[in-house]
């Protein structure tokens, strides 16, 4: 056992020399900064999450310094939403924006685990504290993934997964047909465009379970309601709630 973790080590060693770890985002080989091998340096950290911020139990959004946690805010009043939490890093704009529109790419698959790491990490108390029985992302059609190497929802979905020790369903639910982006329709367009989108494959396995639905960026939150709906309705989930990367609000 002591050869097999002084072999870890001298390789780790050796990888770290020849390849030494890197911020995903900005780059920097790890130094004088704290990075990981999967992470993000300080620096990168506190430009995309200053500080933890107070965030709509119920869509997501940040809210105003001297507001709590509602179950609703100015952005969500009007909906009613099957999923029942929301949780980001915080509002799809700024260095934030550019750095999940980055992890979107097909070299951003590193960038996107630190930024789901990120994610857990700023509301691991809250998320483990009732912890989901399983995870599964929003779906894409499949030729929306025709020449990506990673999707960011699947990915995020799968480090998250890995975080919480909880199982991954990948091609549970199935998106049979490509849609508009929803954030450019008004909300009747919405339901139309998002109407017999997606379906589950088997119901089986979802009777009584709390499920974590992983995203990257929630804007109207129309396509996390409609997932959501399907897991509760068809599948018997118990409840849902979403990890977002970021909370889009306005258009983008």
């Amino acid at each position: 056992m002591r050869i097999a973790e002084s072999w870890q080590r001298s390789s780790r060693s050796l990888l770290d020399f020849l390849f030494p770890p890197e911020c995903p985002l900005c780059h920097v080989h790890r130094g004088d900064e704290d990075c990981v091998s999967d992470g993000l340096c300080t620096s990168c950290r506190v430009k995309l999450v200053p500080g933890k911020l107070a965030l709509c139990l119920g869509c997501g959004a940040p809210l105003g310094p001297y507001q709590r946690p509602a179950s609703q805010c100015i952005h969500c009043y009007r909906d009613r939403f099957a999923f029942s939490r929301v949780w980001s890093l915080g509002k799809f704009e700024g260095d934030l924006r550019l750095a999940i529109l980055k992890a979107k790419s097909k070299q951003g698959e590193l960038l996107t685990v630190a930024l789901a790491n990120l994610l857990f990490e700023l509301h691991q108390e809250e998320i483990a504290s009732d912890p989901p029985d399983l995870v599964i992302a929003v779906p894409h059609h499949w030729t929306e993934r025709l020449g990506n190497a990673h999707h960011a929802s699947q990915t995020a979905a799968m480090r998250l997964a890995s975080r919480l020790n909880r199982p991954l369903l990948s091609g549970f639910v199935l998106k049979q047909r490509r849609t508009r982006k929803q954030v450019t329709l008004n909300a009747t367009d919405r339901r139309k465009n998002l109407s017999g989108a997606f379906r589950l494959r088997k119901t089986s396995r979802l009777k009584g379970k709390r499920v974590m639905l992983v995203d990257d960026v929630l804007t109207t939150g129309s396509t996390a309601h409609r997932v959501a709906s399907l897991l509760i309705r068809q599948g018997g989930a118990e409840d849902v709630r979403v990890c977002a990367l970021a909370r889009g609000i306005g258009q983008y």
